[in-house]
């Protein structure tokens, strides 16, 4: 692991923090799954940021590694969210994009999205993300996840926004004609929703 360069580091510590964070949301979730979710966020969210300022360091590698496992058995067991479909789609279009930023895309929207659906698990969330919660504590929810979340991702370095030199909206509208199933929190419609908002 100590071969892992700074931009594949942070893009996979993300995708495992994203593993636990679906989830954690998905109502497909047990007390268990949402224990070892959290310990997994937990874990993600202390380390990887100092991790990109030292990636010699064993121990936490070590602790990226061990948060990793705990995500797969989570996403083994409860499944993943709308993000991952999600970044997928745009994945299949742009393969030189690593998975761990098309999900940096999404996420924003998706946390605002939840945010009404399952408040207080996003409530959950934004306390273990405590420390990049830049906004006010009287703003809404859904702005307080949003900003978190994009707080986060600049943190580790894969804020860079989608950049795509054709007709942006003609790509969305045949990304989105790809999303034409529901999942257990979010439909077919907030999908495109979603897509369209982080693109």
């Amino acid at each position: 692991m100590l071969t892992v360069p700074e931009k594949v580091t942070a893009e996979t510590g993300f995708d495992a923090m994203c593993h636990a964070m679906e989830s954690f949301f998905n109502p497909r979730a047990t007390k268990l799954t949402e224990t070892l979710s959290l310990q997994s966020i937990s874990i993600i969210a202390e380390s990887l940021p100092f991790l990109l300022k030292d990636l010699t360091n064993l121990e936490l590698r070590e602790q990226l590694a061990y948060a990793d496992t705990l995500s797969g058995i989570c996403l083994s067991n409860a499944g993943a969210e709308a993000p991952h479909p999600i970044a997928e789609t745009i994945n299949g279009y742009f393969p030189e994009l690593a998975h761990g930023q098309t999900l940096a895309y999404v996420y924003p929207s998706y946390l605002k999205y939840v945010s009404s659906v399952i408040p207080s698990k996003v409530k959950t969330l934004l306390e273990i993300l405590k420390d990049y919660n830049p906004a006010d504590e009287q703003a809404p929810l859904h702005e307080q996840a949003e900003l978190t979340i994009k707080h986060f991702i600049q943190k580790i370095g894969l804020s860079q926004p989608f950049t795509f030199k054709g007709d942006k909206d003609m790509l969305i509208k045949e990304l989105q004609e790809k999303l034409f199933f529901n999942l257990p929190l979010t439909n077919s419609e907030r999908l495109k929703e979603i897509l369209s908002q982080s693109l």
